[in-house]
């Protein structure tokens, strides 16, 4: 099939014959050419969360960076599934680990990533359990709700058995209880992840001179760039905002002269 393909035929990739073609191809180092870009195209276009772990992995062994990428990008966007999958729980610390510190996992909340943890860890407990300071010290803990902090951390016998951890412990307990102290607590724990697919939205204020403003603007965590959007319909600041839908509702606040109902 290689030599077909270098002598220009037409090969098509099948999911009975990709997993013989791309190593050979990285074996003869191929790479770059049509018939690894098919491997890839092929595979990519089958990535799934029960797969996605596994194709990352192949195409990793196999020096085809483009597939290694778009696998990961899968992986990052539907971790929450991803994690679910039996291809997780066989992974290597290091892989466990290379995966859950990325500022780029898209989750609704970390208690995506401490459950996954704690999952890994328990699927093998007695020889995982020498990786669990090395894994929960990528787990942004202070972003878990302080109940779960509490309810479901606090009580983990294997969490409890570390001193180090139950220190971390505390370090996410500190960060709810003394907002104040908020601004010394650095470093990638304190950082919340760029992955969710969400905005910042800026509306109204005071520029110069406490004047209230119109403008409204928009943080994009991914690229870090603000953008302008459609001014209110009123200079406002001290007003209130709330997401309904896909819609953005800003009411009351004060126009200068007097407080705004509207």
């Amino acid at each position: 099939i290689l030599l077909n393909s270098i002598y220009g035929e037409s090969v098509t990739v099948t999911n009975d014959n990709v997993q013989d073609i791309l190593p050979a191809a990285s074996l003869l180092q191929l790479n770059g050419t049509d018939i690894q870009r098919q491997c890839a195209l092929f595979l990519a276009s089958h990535l799934e969360p029960a797969n996605c772990l596994g194709i990352y992995c192949f195409a990793d062994l196999h020096n085809c960076s483009q597939l290694k990428q778009t696998a990961l990008s899968f992986i990052w966007t539907h971790f929450a599934a991803v994690v679910h999958s039996d291809e997780f729980l066989t992974l290597k610390a290091n892989e466990v680990e290379e995966l859950i510190q990325s500022d780029e996992i898209e989750v609704p909340n970390e208690e995506i990533i401490y459950n996954c943890v704690m999952a890994w860890l328990k699927h093998d407990q007695t020889f995982r359990q020498q990786y669990l300071l090395t894994l929960l010290q990528h787990v942004r803990l202070p972003f878990l709700s302080a109940r779960f902090i509490t309810d479901i951390c606090d009580t983990d016998p294997l969490v409890r058995s570390s001193h180090k951890c139950r220190d971390l412990l505390d370090e996410a307990k500190r960060y709810h209880l003394r907002p104040d102290c908020r601004k010394v607590m650095t470093g990638t724990r304190f950082t919340s992840r760029r992955g969710k697919d969400e905005h910042l939205i800026v509306a109204g204020g005071f520029g110069a001179h406490q004047r209230p403003v119109d403008i409204v603007e928009r943080w994009n965590p991914r690229t870090n760039e603000w953008t302008s959007l459609q001014s209110l319909t009123k200079r406002r600041r001290y007003a209130a905002a709330a997401a309904i839908g896909k819609r953005l509702y800003v009411v009351g606040g004060y126009d200068g002269r007097q407080r705004m109902n509207s």
